[in-house]
């Protein structure tokens, strides 16, 4: 009995190993053998398309803009300015508009008179200068005052120290020179008066104004003082009353190199108090001396 279900079980083997077998070689492809084609599909040969060498040639370069900094390598950066347009500048500095050196201008620059001026002498004996008659203008009143060695004069608050003449020889000349010492008694020091040139204060008195702002004005009486406009920080430098001009100089910050620069005072009308014309015949100073004589 059971060598008959051996049968049965080796026969249905078979059958199930013919029956995959079948199914195998029956659901094959067939092969394709080329272009031609022997099977069930035909492909058409496409030509490889050919590739054309292209010759490039380079132009010149392009201006590069005003101010341009950067070069190949160089990161390009620009920026946004507060009128909308591109930069090359950081907008957190405040760009000024107008001259590099910026607004300050020459008011004037004046040294008042001192109010005593030498006007000439009267020798009464050259070998005794006790007995010159010294002639004196007092500038506040515009007044002729006399006076000799010794004597004080209450109306003009001075008193006459001493006087003498000094000769030089200058190219076989004798030029002599008046000299008077006096006693202010203002303020308690002795002042030297000479008939050659006027005696002028030791204050200076130097204005300057800011051109964007009419009503800005800085007063100063000294070299090195320090002021500030819209346009930046400056300094007077020096002032030059022998050619009625100062020197002031714009200080420089992290970017931008102190700038110096001579101002002069631009108005027609303000004229040098440190000079007179020597045709000049209507000057106090000089008609004084004739009132005087006369």
């Amino acid at each position: 009995m059971e060598k008959l279900y051996d049968k049965i079980f080796l026969v249905v083997a078979l059958l199930i190993l013919g029956g995959g077998c079948a199914v195998y070689f029956m659901g094959s492809t067939p092969s394709v053998t080329g272009a031609s084609g022997t099977g069930d599909k035909t492909f058409t040969p496409v030509a490889a398309p050919s590739a054309e060498s292209v010759t490039v040639e380079w132009g010149d370069p392009d201006t590069q803009p005003s101010g341009f900094i950067y070069d190949v390598f160089t990161p390009y950066e620009i920026y946004l300015d507060r009128d909308g347009s591109f930069t090359q500048k950081k907008p957190d500095r405040l760009t000024i508009q107008g001259p590099e050196f910026g607004s300050p201008y020459l008011v004037k620059i004046e040294q008042e008179l001192y109010r005593i001026q030498l006007e000439g002498y009267i020798e009464e004996d050259p070998t005794d200068p006790t007995k010159v008659l010294i002639l004196f203008l007092n500038a506040e009143t515009g007044m002729s005052v006399r006076g000799r060695i010794g004597q004080e004069k209450a109306d003009a608050e001075f008193s006459v120290v001493d006087f003498q003449i000094v000769r030089e020889n200058e190219g076989g000349a004798i030029i002599k020179t008046a000299q008077a010492t006096i006693l202010d008694k203002r303020t308690g020091k002795e002042v030297v008066l000479t008939d050659a040139e006027r005696r002028f204060n030791d204050e200076v008195s130097v204005v300057i104004g800011c051109e964007f702002d009419p009503e800005l004005m800085f007063e100063f009486t000294e070299a090195g003082a320090s002021f500030q406009t819209s346009t930046g920080n400056y300094v007077l430098k020096e002032i030059n009353l022998e050619e009625n001009m100062v020197t002031v100089e714009k200080l420089g910050d992290e970017v931008n190199e102190p700038i110096t620069k001579q101002l002069r005072v631009e108005t027609p009308e303000t004229t040098n108090n440190t000079s007179t014309p020597e045709s000049d015949t209507s000057s106090p100073l000089n008609n004084s001396v004739f009132d005087a004589i006369f």
